[in-house]
């Protein structure tokens, strides 16, 4: 029998609870619906059993449409998390209830029930009652009595999510063997990794209401593409990295750009198995694996079989070592021999490799936003709140707004639904003005993105935040419109053909997502390309990402002057303007001019690292020559956006 559900959606209170959801299941296959509390698992499964209804989408059972049909007629098996046997019937009629409603002779419901009691493992306890059972054995009993009728399909609700254990560890192997034996096809619900992965032939993973992605357990655990999917689906080390040709690549902060690097946001997967820890110092060469560094030991967890370590990992700054720089902390799981071999204690160094590298190209998008609790600041708080939802952004709130009273219902509620993808910071509490509060905050969090209202453009205190902070994306809001509902047309303000390539790599994300297009113009004039020029890392950044561009040049170079009119340049019918304000060492009165000229308006602004922060940039293009991104790239962006 097989299960198919189109395009789901269910809302309760106007909020969408499942959004968009399709897959299917075959005959036979037991498939796992995977995620956190809040993610819309249960949702699904009480509309495809028909004991709730859903605003769109179609379920299909056999190719049977069932969507309008009342529960009984679908002619489905439910297992509920908490039994829900009837406690005044014994074991032999909690199974035979389904039959006897059905009006199935004596006869064969006895046959029925002798048979499923021995397949459950409870031939000897028909006569007894619920309240005499274990819970493992009343578990056995409402999966029993669900496959009674043999129903067409079974639908399991966290079947073991109120047993301990040792006992959900026994069970859950028996219901697989089961479950085939029979053949029966079955979705069941759970928040737990290795229940899913011991059952299922497929799983699932839902996130937010939407469903992230599937595939079989060794293929989400390997080669997840989403860092939710990496972090949820087993224990992960997450660290910065970037493609290259020859594949992907650890990249620390410090560390410089790889000549060759494709213009793409992508963390690194390190599985904890898979680090080897060593003696320090050791020969690069000789190490089983690659990225090979220098750790502290932090502690160290007895397992049993195994031993976890916990290390302290810290990047070098690549013009300045004795400065230090970010650290980065890691888990190792090794082996009790290899544990002997090497005992460590906390404040050991060990020399850290890995055995495999996994490009994760759908890294989290971490957003802050100051906003007070003024029009102006609910007014992009709704809209950052609304966008966030629907980007899987984990954004972290800033300023009065946290404690504006028209603001607190969606913002709970926004809580409720998403947990820890909401974080509320008050800076009155801190005894500190907003500026005071930000610098305070981005001294601990680093945000791939960071949100200010339009009227917080013109005070110089911004272009201050972005020569002392390493923020390399800032977006004002406008007074009008809003690109990150609408998408629409962007107006990029680029050096194009700069030392400095301009970062597109997160603008060009965002712009795939809202399906915006946009117009590039050189600020020096020398737009558009010439058919001699090698493609740039910017132009890359918008092909990889399948954005509809155009390039223009300006009639003349924008003026040096900062007094000197900028209005001439910018496009009056642009949603958003993003504009490159060159290296964080030359901000000054020039690029305060520009942010004048752009009061009011959508803008991104993009500032590049000084060649103190990160190397000499690549200014060449990874693509150049190639019509498509390298194999390696090219396998690891594959389907990013397939669920």
């Amino acid at each position: 029998m097989s299960l198919e559900v189109s395009h789901l959606t269910k809302r309760y209170g106007g909020r969408a609870v499942v959004h968009d959801v399709s897959f299917r299941v075959d005959d036979g296959e037991l498939v796992a619906l995977l995620g956190p509390s809040g993610s819309g698992k249960s949702t699904i499964l009480r509309v495809i059993a028909g004991l709730a209804g859903a605003e769109s989408g179609r379920v299909r059972v056999d190719e049977q449409d069932v969507t309008a049909l009342p529960p009984r007629a679908r002619d489905l098996g439910f297992v509920f998390q908490n039994y829900a046997l009837f406690e005044h019937l014994t074991v032999a009629d909690n199974v035979e209830f389904a039959l006897r409603v059905r009006k199935v002779d004596r006869a064969t419901r006895q046959r029925r029930r002798d048979e499923l009691l021995e397949l459950v493992g409870l031939g000897g306890s028909a006569r007894k009652y619920p309240g005499q059972l274990s819970g493992g054995q009343r578990q056995r009993t409402a999966l029993a009595r669900a496959l009674a009728h043999q129903p067409r399909l079974l639908l399991l609700d966290e079947p073991f999510g109120a047993l301990d254990a040792r006992i959900r560890q026994d069970l859950r192997q028996g219901l697989r063997e089961v479950l085939k034996r029979i053949g029966t096809t079955a979705v069941f619900v759970t928040h737990d990794q290795e229940e899913a992965f011991s059952v299922a032939d497929r799983i699932m993973v839902l996130h937010r209401g939407r469903l992230l992605e599937q595939g079989r357990p060794q293929q989400l655990y390997r080669a997840p593409q989403t860092e939710f999917v990496a972090s949820f689906v087993g224990r992960a080390n997450l660290l910065p990295g970037e493609l290259t040709p020859a594949g992907v690549r650890v990249r620390l902060e410090g560390d410089p750009a790889a000549a060759n690097a494709i213009p793409q946001r992508v963390k690194v997967l390190l599985r904890p198995e898979e680090i080897w820890l060593d003696e320090p110092d050791r020969d690069p060469e000789s190490a089983p694996g690659h990225f090979v560094r220098e750790a502290l030991v932090k502690r160290a967890e007895y397992l049993g079989a195994s031993e976890r370590v916990y290390l302290e990992l810290d990047a070098i700054h690549a013009q300045q070592p004795e400065v230090g720089g970010r650290r980065y902390h890691l888990e190792a799981l090794r082996s009790i021999e290899e544990a002997r071999l090497l005992p460590l204690q906390p404040g050991d160094r060990v020399s850290v490799s890995a055995r495999a590298l996994h490009a994760v190209s759908q890294p989290n998008l971490r957003v802050l936003v100051l906003a007070e609790g003024d029009r102006e600041g609910r007014a992009l708080t709704t809209s950052l709140l609304r966008w966030g939802e629907r980007s899987h952004a984990l954004i972290t709130l800033l300023g009065g707004a946290v404690r504006d009273g028209q603001l607190r219902q969606p913002l709970e509620q926004f809580r409720q639904s998403f947990a820890g993808d909401l974080k509320l910071v008050d800076n009155q509490s801190m005894d500190l003005d907003l500026w005071q509060a930000v610098r305070a905050h981005l001294d601990g969090e680093r945000y791939d993105l960071v949100v200010f209202p339009g009227s917080l453009g013109q005070d110089p205190r911004l272009l201050e935040l972005l020569a002392e902070r390493d923020l390399r994306h800032v977006l004002l809001a406008g007074s009008e419109g809003d690109p990150l509902q609408e998408g629409g047309h962007w107006s990029m303000l680029l050096r194009a053909f700069a030392s400095g390539q301009p970062d597109l790599e997160l603008p060009a994300e965002i712009a795939e997502e809202l399906g915006a297009r946009a117009e590039v113009r050189d600020l020096d004039g020398r737009l558009p390309l010439q058919p001699h020029q090698p493609p740039q890392r910017w132009r890359d950044a918008l092909t990889l990402r399948r954005i509809p561009f155009t390039t223009v040049g300006a009639a003349t170079p924008v003026p040096v002057d900062p007094d000197a009119q900028v209005r001439p340049h910018l496009d009056a019918t642009a949603a958003l303007t993003v504009l490159d304000l060159g290296p964080r060492a030359g901000l000054g009165p020039r690029q305060q001019t520009w942010l004048k000229a752009l009061a009011g308006r959508w803008t991104w602004l993009i500032v590049q690292p000084d060649e103190a922060d990160l190397g000499l940039a690549p200014t060449s293009s990874a693509l150049h020559g190639r019509a498509a991104p390298p194999p390696a790239a090219a396998a690891a962006l594959a389907d990013r956006n397939a669920p």
